[in-house]
């Protein structure tokens, strides 16, 4: 599945240009076979490696929650700032909004 990088989950692998990487914040990515870190723009579309999460009768294991949920954050955020562009503080106070609904959602699952 194709996705721009910014819908990526930190942790999430992708590849990009033959190479696996896995993202390890908003705008850096870490590549599996050199271990080297390197930037990725945010539009860059990127292919998903999907994760082999196991389930016991169906129920997701909380891993994949977070997983879901960061992939949920990571596209909210991008079509924030897509929409936005007012220079009064606007996509900054929404940004800031899911970063707190985010943090909020995440101190509620268990360990």
């Amino acid at each position: 599945m194709k996705v721009r990088f910014a819908q990526l989950a930190i942790g999430q692998r992708f590849t990009h240009h033959g190479e696996t990487l896995t993202k390890i914040n908003s705008l850096i990515a870490r590549n599996e076979g050199s271990n080297k870190q390197q930037l990725v723009p945010r539009s860059t579309l990127v292919t998903v490696l999907e994760p082999a999460h196991e389930t016991v009768d169906g129920i997701p294991t909380w891993g994949q929650v977070r997983d879901a949920f960061e992939r949920y954050y990571a596209a909210s955020v991008s079509c924030v700032e897509s929409v936005a562009g007012a220079d009064d503080g606007t996509e900054q106070q929404a940004i800031q909004t899911l970063a707190q609904a985010r943090r909020r959602f995440l101190d509620a699952l268990p360990d």
